[in-house]
């Protein structure tokens, strides 16, 4: 007997066949990557602070992305980026686009579905600012880390990574772990994200300088 495919495995379908195709077809997207803030930083070792340290320049045009939302990004998306670019005041501050708001879309629609509140979208909109600067990278650069949070292998497959939804709920699943009985609440956005992250001490701070901007966003969605 067949029965109906529920709607989380007709998604995950729809995920394997669009990260299949982002597999066999690496097409980089042309979007400047904006500066990290943190061009004094020492050179990264083991540290799991972001892709975008590594391409700060040009070369961050040469890095694939996988599609956030598999329907593509929507006129709404770009709208919103147009209306919130001149209030952000750091990293991604003119560097929203449509292709990123839908990334933020997908990771805050994951924390509502998950019944949690505006300040975790937060949180985890503040993550993706600092590792990936809001794009869901399909290639490894730093050892395994890819997507949006830039997940090393022991997260997931690549498709699970690649899908914003499954790495939302991985990120959110490790802070409720360390952060049990809503105490994420009453703890500052940077230090949580630090916390999941775990990169290296010195670049501690950055999640803390994204917390105010992510706010703005995640409030927008």
């Amino acid at each position: 007997m067949h029965r109906a495919l529920t709607r989380p495995a007709l998604l995950a379908g729809v995920w394997t066949a669009v990260i299949a195709m982002t597999a066999s077809v690496a097409v980089a997207v042309a979007r400047p990557v904006p500066d990290p803030g943190s061009a004094s930083a020492p050179p990264r070792g083991d540290d799991r602070s972001g892709v975008s340290r590594y391409f700060v320049g040009p070369e961050g045009l040469a890095i694939p992305t996988a599609p956030c939302d598999p329907a593509g990004p929507s006129a709404a998306d770009d709208t919103l980026a147009t209306r919130l670019n001149p209030q952000l005041g750091n990293k991604m501050a003119g560097h929203l686009d449509a292709y990123r708001m839908s990334c933020a879309r997908m990771v805050t629609q994951a924390v509502k579905e998950r019944g949690l509140n505006q300040r975790a979208a937060a949180i985890a909109i503040a993550t993706i600012i600092v590792e990936s600067s809001m794009n869901n990278y399909a290639q490894a650069v730093d050892r395994t880390s890819i997507g949006l949070f830039q997940q090393q292998d022991w997260w997931g497959s690549r498709e699970q990574r690649l899908n914003p939804a499954y790495a939302t709920n991985a990120f959110l699943d490790d802070m409720e772990r360390r952060y049990p009985n809503g105490s994420w609440n009453d703890a500052p956005v940077g230090e949580v994200c630090w916390r999941v992250q775990q990169p290296r001490e010195d670049l501690r701070h950055l999640y803390g300088i994204e917390a105010a901007d992510a706010t703005l966003i995640a409030d927008a969605l």
